[in-house]
Order: structure tokens, then sequence, then C-alpha cells
């Protein structure tokens, strides 16, 4: 069974729309390093390359900022508050809802991107999504996202509610990644962050069968 609320991380997300695109808008606002993991993840890409930005919100600041590179972005936020924010102010880019546990393109992608959303889902459901949103990588794809640094979960807070994170153990996202024929150039700590912090940097290969 679910925490309660784990069930109401896209609810959450929806009902304070407002309040997470006033509080999210540049890069470089958190704790993490998002400005400089984002320069690393863009330097392996092709030029004009195509990226998925999962839980991309209202496309600011990683979605917009890669489109500023002329990257071509595919977002998909489970927000349809936060779509259509991203719709109307950055119609350059592709802005799908959907959820990242039932991903299904006929594309593959030069760079998937999941940052501060992956973490989001119970370990049970990231065993589940985590393999979908790798296969999404073409050969020679780039994937950046974040997570806690062992398995396990915790609790944020966020507009009075508890925030719901989660985490695999660093084994199990190796084993994912490897799986999925993606070879890890950085699992570093987040030494700006809480201790509980981890960025994943890897890039595949090759592409498993289908």
């Amino acid at each position: 069974m679910s925490h309660p609320a784990a069930d109401r991380i896209v609810d959450l997300y929806r009902e304070g729309a407002e309040d997470w695109m006033a509080a999210r808008s540049t890069l470089g606002q958190g704790d993490l390093d998002d400005a400089g993991w984002l320069e690393r993840f863009a330097a392996t890409l092709p030029v004009g390359g195509s990226v998925l930005d999962i839980g991309c919100g209202h496309g600011h600041p990683i979605a917009s900022a890669l489109l500023d590179r002329g990257f071509r972005v595919t977002g998909l936020d489970t927000s349809e508050e936060l779509i259509a924010h991203a719709r109307k102010n950055l119609p350059e880019g592709e802005w799908l809802i959907g959820d990242m546990r039932a991903l299904d393109f006929d594309r593959r992608f030069d760079g998937i991107i999941a940052w501060c959303s992956l973490f989001h889902l119970t370990p049970g459901d990231q065993r589940e999504a985590l393999p979908g949103l790798l296969h999404c990588g073409a050969a020679g794809a780039t994937v950046l996202f974040n997570t806690g640094a062992a398995g396990g979960e915790a609790m944020g807070h966020w507009r009075g509610e508890d925030l719901y994170h989660a985490s695999l153990s660093l084994e199990a996202y190796r084993s994912l990644l490897e799986d999925e024929g993606y070879i890890i150039a950085s699992d570093s700590h987040e030494p700006q962050a809480a201790a509980n912090t981890r960025v994943w940097l890897a890039r595949r290969a090759f592409v498993s069968a289908e």
C-alpha cells in the first residue's frame, strides 16, 4: 500500500500550480546546482537534438533553458494547469499531459531529463517507471535525474501538506541504468544540498532489444 502523501502528489501540484510557478522560475533558486548539471547534460547532446523533460511543470527553468539553447523539447507533466502555462508561454516546445508511469512514445530522444520529479514516485512505481523512461533514449542518449542518496522514503512539506519523496538503493539505480544500456558518467552526491541528494548522469551505449 502506498503512503497517503504519495497518492496526493499529482493533485498537490495541480492545486498548487500558481504557487509552484511563483517559486520555481529560474535556474539556481534551490540548493541543487541545476544550472551546472544542465550545462553538463546539454554538452553531450547533438546540435538541435531532441529532449524529453519528464515532470516539466510550466516549462521553467529547465525546458526553457534547453529551448534557448536550440534543442527540441517535449515536456510531460500530470498538471493540466502547468502544461497550459507552458503551451501559452513556450509555444516552440511540445507539451503533453501524461504520467511518467505510463510513457508511450513512438520515437526516441537524444536526451531525457527528470529533475526533481522521479523521486515523488514510490519505490515500487520507480522500479516500474524508470525502465520505460530510459527506454525512450536513442543510442548515445544522455539521461539526467536526481534521487535520494539511499533507499527509503522521506517527507518534505509544501503548502501546509506532506510532500512525499522516495528513493531506491544506489545499487538498484545502477542496475536499472545498466540493464537499459546506459554507462554512468556521474552518480555524484550534490554537495550544496542536503546529504540525502544524489544526481545521476548517464549515456546510452546501445539500445536494448524491443
